[in-house]
């Protein structure tokens, strides 16, 4: 059902409004009350539930992206109380971040905006806590290891944004980067306002390229 449901779905944006819906609700479902048998999901199987979040949250309908958004904090906190977690983030992180940035600052994705925020403060909320204990990026390939995950993905996220916005100079996004990092202790606050049912405001200082 998963899959042959799926292939009907991501042919494009506009088929199959209420099986859109309906799918990503029922992932939702599952990864609310049955997340033990997410864990239990071959790697391959895996990526193609994360595949079809992002394709959730990439969708112009508000209904489904939000869904997708809603499912993907699910996942994300699930798996960062597993024993789990540092396979899932290296495995995703860097995704969910390139993509939750794309959406972010799409005009077409302006009314998931809050939700948007709410996944970047957990994953830099994440790595400047030092939950994360290995590596995000791959060892094989980087030059030289940092000396942290947090300072990788300050690195990490200075090129994405350079990359992004070729109107800013690599000056201007490592200042605002750098400056959102000093900010440690109003992400940890903002971590735990989140567990309170806090919405995004502490986060703001995070969020300059919506602006």
């Amino acid at each position: 059902v998963f899959q042959c449901t799926l292939e009907m779905i991501t042919k494009n944006f506009e088929d199959y409004p209420e099986h859109r819906l309906k799918f990503f609700s029922l992932l939702r479902a599952i990864a609310t009350h049955c997340f033990p048998a997410l864990i239990q999901l071959s790697s391959q199987q895996l990526k193609l539930v994360m595949d079809s979040i992002i394709w959730a949250f990439r969708h112009t309908e508000r209904n489904i992206a939000e869904t997708g958004l809603n499912l993907l904090l699910e996942m994300l906190k699930n798996f960062q109380a597993s024993e789990f977690c540092n396979q899932f983030y290296r495995t995703y992180f860097l995704t969910i971040e390139q993509e939750i940035f794309a959406v972010l600052t799409d005009t077409f994705h302006k009314p998931g905006f809050e939700l948007h925020v709410s996944v970047l403060r957990h994953l830099f909320c994440l790595v400047e806590s030092g939950s994360l204990t290995e590596p995000l990026w791959d060892v094989s390939t980087v030059p030289f290891p940092y000396p942290n995950n947090a300072m990788f993905v300050r690195e990490y996220t200075i090129k994405l944004l350079g990359t992004s916005f070729p109107n800013m100079t690599a000056t201007e996004v490592t200042k605002r980067i750098l400056s959102s990092g000093q900010q440690g202790s109003l992400c940890r606050r903002s971590c735990r306002s989140e567990r309170k049912g806090a919405t995004t405001d502490a986060f703001h200082s995070r969020a300059y390229c919506a602006k």
